[in-house]
């Protein structure tokens, strides 16, 4: 008699009949490959990624490269929304994102040292970048990590 087959690895349990076309469960992106999730009405869902701190330098790189990325149904739209998480949603840094971003996607203000914002700045987002740096103390209100004091 043949030997029996492997047992099964964990890691895989349930990916094949959530993969499958027409079974339902999962996202479905994995079906799609790199393009849209349908949904009902022939539309499709764009994820909102927000991105937490996103006027700075590796901030405002992650807006450009998830606005670069497209669905693949078109090659044209773009297959994420942004959320750009910032301090002041009026300041000049700002330029350096909005030039990206399109009437879909969004500018909030938040600050990762006062929680209360945040809840409301990352509601609904569906994945959520940080991309906040200790900084060099130049932002509203002095203090912080990173400007003078012990190996600063």
């Amino acid at each position: 008699p043949p030997p029996p087959p492997p047992p099964p690895n964990p890691s895989d349990e349930g990916n094949n009949e959530k993969n499958q076309p027409g079974e339902g469960g999962g996202r479905g992106e994995e079906e799609k490959g790199e393009g849209d999730v349908e949904v009902e009405g022939g539309g499709s869902f764009q994820p909102i990624v927000a991105v937490i701190g996103a006027t700075g330098g590796v901030g405002s790189a992650c807006v450009r490269q998830l606005k670069k990325i497209t669905a693949s149904s078109d090659g044209l739209t773009p297959k994420y929304r942004v959320r750009a998480v910032v301090r002041d949603k009026f300041g000049s840094k700002v330029q350096r994102i909005s030039k990206y971003l399109t009437p879909m996607d969004a500018i909030v203000e938040a600050d990762v040292t006062k929680p209360s914002t945040l809840r409301p700045a990352l509601q609904g987002a569906d994945y959520v970048i940080v991309a906040v740096g200790a900084g060099s103390g130049g932002g509203e209100g002095g203090g912080g990590e990173g400007d003078g004091g012990e190996g600063g």
